[in-house]
């Protein structure tokens, strides 16, 4: 407001480029859902042979709908609604595979112990933020997570 810009709401898809890397925005499909954080924008984003994903605050019904579009594993997992545990959580987790998962968390709200049984389950590197910054390093083969 302060800069008189007006947000805008996206409702289908967009796909980036920004340099070597490609960026799937993928909004939810309906107008509005009972938990607001359902609302979020999932980022794909793709580096060479490297894929991200970004999954905002999502719930239940968010993880839902992305797992209903048949969603290949990824590399790098940022973990939805700063670890804490849907029924559909450990699907999600199996479905993407990935080899690691950052959780935004902080010590006075810690990730759900069923989030990190199952990421340990599918074999992923967990970094917490509450244990300080975690960086990704990638060149689109090569791919580095460190804190």
């Amino acid at each position: 407001r302060d800069k008189g810009l007006s947000p805008l709401r996206l409702r289908e898809e967009l796909e980036l480029e920004l340099g070597g890397a490609s960026v799937r925005l993928i909004p939810g499909k309906e107008t509005s859902y009972d938990q607001s954080n359902d609302a979020s924008i999932l980022a794909e984003v793709t580096i060479g042979s490297r894929r991200f994903l970004f999954a905002g605050d999502a719930e239940r019904e968010r993880i839902q709908e992305y797992l209903d579009t048949g969603p290949e594993p990824v590399d790098f997992l940022k973990v939805p609604h700063h670890g804490g545990e849907e029924k559909n959580s450990a699907l999600f987790f199996y479905t993407l595979s990935p080899d690691y998962a950052v959780i935004t968390c902080s010590e006075t709200e810690p990730p759900d112990d069923e989030v990190l049984a199952a990421l340990e389950m599918v074999g992923a590197e967990v970094f917490l933020t509450s244990r300080g910054t975690v960086t990704a390093v990638s060149d689109g083969e090569m791919l580095e997570v460190r804190q």
